[in-house]
């Protein structure tokens, strides 16, 4: 007699791959990143955003909302290419710098190695915003009679003396500039820390940039 096996007799398969793919070493890792960086800086948005095509074409307004968009976007705009970018703005800005018997001289500077994303941020916000001549006239007049060395070297603590950028923007610009470099600028024993009143504490707008 043909003997049946029944539902609870039979054994129960799983599947197994045949050849189980072994997991990428760290150096398989280190070269699917360095293709995925390759294909990132392939993307027609990365060319645009990368070197010297970006001081030309992408605004602080357009960084930000690029970082915004996605994380590799975001990682196309790191620290480095943040201070390239600040080191153009500074030398093509009107009234902070004058060529005198030849030679360029610059008023004005950033504590840039000190500075991370947000404070690069910050930095381009204030270079950008413009309006420096009168500022850059009177830094230049302060080195001439002893009270500044120039350049003026701004600081993170500097920027941050303003809570977010609509604070900055609110005051007139010779006001903001002077609120930010005055310290740096000694007179008759006395610095121009003009305006140093107490601002919003609302987290700064480029704090969610980094």
């Amino acid at each position: 007699m043909q003997r049946h096996h029944t539902h609870n007799n039979r054994q129960r398969l799983v599947w197994r791959p045949k050849n189980p793919q072994p997991q990428p070493g760290p150096q398989q890792q280190q070269q699917q990143q360095q293709q995925q960086q390759q294909q990132q800086q392939q993307h027609p948005v990365a060319y645009l955003c990368v070197g010297r095509r970006s001081f030309f074409l992408l605004s602080l307004e357009d960084i930000l909302r690029l970082r915004t968009t996605s994380r590799w976007l975001s990682a196309l705009f790191r620290a480095a290419q943040l201070r390239q970018r600040l080191s153009h703005a500074l030398s093509t800005k009107a009234g902070l710098r004058r060529v005198v018997n030849g030679q360029t001289v610059e008023f004005l500077r950033f504590d840039e190695q000190e500075m991370g994303v947000a404070d690069l941020l910050a930095a381009m916000c204030v270079v950008d915003a413009g309006g420096w001549g009168k500022m850059g006239k009177a830094i230049e007049l302060a080195g001439q009679c002893g009270c500044c060395q120039l350049p003026l070297t701004v600081t993170p603590a500097d920027l941050n003396q303003y809570a977010n950028k609509t604070a900055f923007l609110a005051d007139a610009r010779v006001l903001a500039h002077h609120k930010i470099v005055g310290r740096h600028i000694n007179v008759g024993g006395k610095t121009l820390e003009w305006f140093r009143q107490s601002t919003d504490v609302d987290s700064p707008l480029w704090a969610g940039h980094r």
